[in-house]
């Protein structure tokens, strides 16, 4: 794990990941300290998951008391694409209305979020905390750019450049877990930012995709500084007892959510 991340115990019991190098308020959630059981123990926070509304709707608000937060974070539909929303004082709409994966925001009072069972969740801030971003990306969204095209929006709502950024991965499926086709593979190799190091190839097996280091590569090519590019190194498929992993548990997989606010008061 990379060393400006820390794992956080919150005073309700909720687990969590934090960068210390990002400077807005965050967290990425793990499956620790919530309310619910059997195959969604214990902090689910997906809606969609299949599990009871009454226990999705407890670990939220356990999820909010974690971080400090008197209001919900903004969330769009995600749909593996590399639609970006970008959250002004005049966007009132309601949450998940909207279908994009990566949520842009300068206003303080707008802590924004995505949803993960594997797919990467990136939390990105221009400097001071002043503009956030969170970013899903899946191999279909890292295929279609959505980080760098949160970038884009980042830059201009920072009114920065793209190298004062500060990036953080947080828990996702990894190259040690990621089995892809080689019609994944193929599709990747015309990216300019693809390198044949980002396949694993093991006798037997389909090729394993590392994920992480294609977003890293991506955010790189799109200006930001490699030393400000930060990775959890937590994989949700192997570390069963912290992440809910849909790859491993299929359609009874929970939800993780990572959470970043603008600086000032969020409350």
């Amino acid at each position: 794990m990379d060393g400006h991340f820390e794992r956080v115990t919150a005073a309700n019991g909720v687990v969590y990941y934090c960068c210390r190098a990002l400077p807005a308020r965050h967290g990425f959630s793990t499956r620790l300290g919530g309310v619910s059981t059997g195959a969604y123990a214990a902090l689910n926070l997906g809606l969609s998951s299949g599990d009871a509304e009454a226990n999705v709707m407890a670990n939220r608000d356990r999820w909010r008391e974690a971080l400090g937060l008197a209001v919900a974070p903004h969330t769009v539909h995600q749909v593996h694409g590399a639609e970006v929303q970008v959250l002004t004082s005049a966007c009132r709409e309601p949450a998940a209305t909207r279908q994009a994966d990566a949520l842009v925001t300068s206003q303080a009072d707008r802590p924004i979020g995505v949803f993960t069972a594997d797919c990467g969740p990136v939390l990105m801030a221009a400097p001071a905390g002043a503009a956030v971003a969170a970013v899903h990306a899946g191999w279909r969204g890292t295929l279609a750019g959505v980080a760098a095209e949160a970038v884009e929006a980042l830059v201009r709502e920072g009114r920065c450049d793209a190298g004062q950024l500060v990036a953080a991965l947080g828990p996702m499926i990894r190259g040690c877990c990621f089995e892809v086709g080689e019609e994944v593979v193929e599709a990747f190799t015309s990216a300019p930012w693809f390198t044949p190091a980002f396949v694993q190839r093991r006798e037997g097996a389909r090729p394993h995709l590392d994920l992480p280091g294609l977003l890293r590569r991506q955010l790189a090519h799109a200006g930001l500084r490699e030393d400000h590019i930060h990775d959890a190194g937590l994989c949700t498929m192997c570390q069963v007892e912290e992440f809910h992993s849909w790859r491993r548990d299929g359609a009874v997989s929970g939800r993780l959510q990572a959470v970043i606010v603008p600086s000032g008061d969020a409350a």
